[in-house]
């Protein structure tokens, strides 16, 4: 308990000094849990506030097609798409980790795949932009909110990858550019993987 109020304490630090508190991290030898609280915590606001977005928009369309039974199915869904949101991202955060900690290791890195997943956990913090612009989103209108969403999620995803690369650089070791390297590499094979999975099909 004492580490996950720790972890929360140090939120704020992975934004304004992310290199001095992933420092102040490994020092303190914290576990995963709580980058494991802070990741769960982040992702299921993100999921909340987008699944919000969407139940603004067509929640008047299901009533008056469905009367009261279209708010209550606008909510089972909405329900439904946050778990399976969050279910997602963990599952993403896992197969990021993997192949973040391989990548890492090959350039030179030395450190086990438990600092990957807790430097990523951590990073997810960066999505605290998108999280306001999403709720501030939910009160306007179609196109307004579309590209509050769009410019907070890149904003979010760049401040990301910055963050994440520092943790990598400070875990395994490595100078900036390599922890970088290691942060985008994974996202590469990923989008790889479908254009392969094509090729055969092109054949036919």
């Amino acid at each position: 308990m004492i580490d996950i109020v720790s972890a929360l304490a140090n939120l704020g630090g992975l934004i304004t000094s992310p290199r001095q508190t992933f420092r102040i991290i490994f020092a303190e030898k914290r576990g995963l849990l709580p980058a494991v609280v802070v990741f769960l915590v982040m992702v299921t606001i993100q999921s909340l506030v987008t699944v919000s977005n969407f139940i603004a928009r067509f929640l008047g369309l299901t009533e008056s097609f469905l009367g009261g039974f279209g708010g209550s199915l606008s909510a089972f869904i909405g329900l439904l798409g946050v778990a399976g949101m969050i279910i997602v991202a963990t599952i993403l955060w896992l197969i990021l980790g993997l192949l973040t900690h391989a990548f890492a290791r090959v350039l030179g890195g030395k450190a086990d795949i438990e600092k990957a997943l807790i430097v990523l956990g951590y990073a997810r913090v960066s999505f605290f932009i998108y999280v306001i612009l999403a709720f501030a989103a939910i009160f306007t209108s179609f196109l307004v909110s579309l590209g509050l969403l769009i410019v907070g999620y890149l904003i979010s995803a760049v401040l990301w990858v910055i963050v994440a690369s520092i943790g990598v650089s400070e875990a395994y070791g490595i100078s900036m550019g390599r922890g970088l390297a290691s942060v985008i590499l994974p996202f590469i094979v990923l989008a790889t993987i479908p254009f392969l999975m094509f090729i055969p099909f092109m054949f036919w």
